[in-house]
């Protein structure tokens, strides 16, 4: 099993994002591969797949990880993201413990405090860590809109694209001209001189405009038919077991987290608490901005309470970090949602 620890295309370091609680949600998957009970952490560790002559032999089977390690003095840039190097090696060994205890013991051990403030550090640190996955989902892609960073390219067809690539001027919904990507110089006219920018822009910055073929907004809806049973869809469904082919072929049942990678879905449908999808989504952003805010705050109050003179420089740069993560979040959050807006209201053509 491959994960990758680097966040290449989840803030890149600079915001926090845990990925531990992503991979033991993975690793807690039945795949019912084998029958019920095939977790990914079984089937890694147990040989579920033995054959009758291979009974005696143990199945080679592992974990491997992008690593998230560079020129940083402190290894990460992001010291919080040095909870993904060390989560990965603790899941690699049992990938049945939990991300929370895994997350505490990294806690613990990176900010060891004193005998008077080691809890007080450890419940602000650990619940950051915890919480922050989901928090940069939500200001992003939550309900599994998918990848929308900049300079992925993934509305050409054949680089991975659900929807059909659309003739025109230019490359969104309809062939309209997408609008500049945040973080990008707007005198920049060429898109094409746009794709070919680096210097920490790339992957850093969403975009939903120009990779709308991952998730084919249109003026109806969002999200990408993955389905089998309609004939419809892409048949990635069709990989899995019939028993979670079937979860995911039906909207009923596809866990709300991951409804629009499986289903193309009305912007007006009725999410289970009765909000339509459209202000389910534009909720989770407004949400996750307001809850990394508390990140911040929460880090604050360790400077007052917790940390000690020989601290004050790591905490000042995880300060620096949380106050950049907010700031472009809220970037992010404008940007989306204001491009959902326009196609929900009618401002690209339908597509087929």
């Amino acid at each position: 099993m491959e994960v990758q620890a680097a966040q290449e295309y989840l803030g890149q370091q600079i915001h926090a994002v845990n990925r531990v609680t992503e991979w033991s949600e993975y690793l807690g998957f039945d795949t019912h591969q084998a029958g019920l009970g095939s977790t990914l952490a079984k089937l890694l560790t147990t040989g579920l797949f033995n054959n009758k002559n291979q009974k005696k032999k143990r199945r080679i089977s592992g974990m491997a990880a992008v690593s998230n390690l560079g020129t940083f003095a402190n290894w990460t840039g992001h010291v919080l993201a040095g909870s993904n190097t060390y989560g990965f090696g603790r899941l690699a060994w049992d990938p049945s413990q939990s991300a929370e205890s895994i997350n505490e013991e990294w806690t613990r051990m990176t900010f060891p405090g004193s005998v008077a403030n080691v809890e007080t550090v450890t419940k602000a640190v650990v619940h950051i860590l915890n919480r922050s996955r989901e928090v940069y989902e939500g200001y992003t892609s939550p309900l599994g809109i998918g990848f929308i960073v900049f300079g992925g390219g993934a509305y050409k067809a054949g680089h991975g694209a659900c929807a059909p690539a659309t003739p025109g001027p230019g490359d969104g919904p309809g062939g309209e001209v997408c609008p500049t990507s945040p973080g990008v110089d707007d005198k920049v006219a060429s898109r094409r001189r746009r794709l070919d920018l680096r210097g920490g822009l790339d992957h850093y910055w969403v975009d939903p405009c120009t990779n709308y073929g991952c998730s084919n907004y249109s003026t109806f809806g969002l999200g990408c038919d993955r389905t089998t049973s309609m004939g419809t869809g892409t048949g990635y469904a069709g990989q899995y077991a019939p028993a979670v082919e079937k979860m995911f072929n039906s909207i009923a049942t596809t866990p709300p987290k991951l409804l629009l990678w499986f289903h193309n879905v009305g912007w007006q449908h009725r999410m289970p608490d009765g909000r339509t999808l459209f202000a389910a989504i534009n909720a989770s952003h407004y949400d996750a901005v307001d809850e990394a805010a508390g990140f911040g705050t929460q880090w604050e109050a360790l400077a007052r309470n917790s940390v000690g003179e020989e601290d004050k420089e790591r905490h000042a740069g995880v300060s620096a970090r949380f106050a950049q993560q907010l700031r472009d979040a809220k970037v992010m959050r404008d940007h989306i949602v204001r491009q959902y807006t326009r196609w929900m209201r009618g401002g690209s053509n339908k597509l087929g």
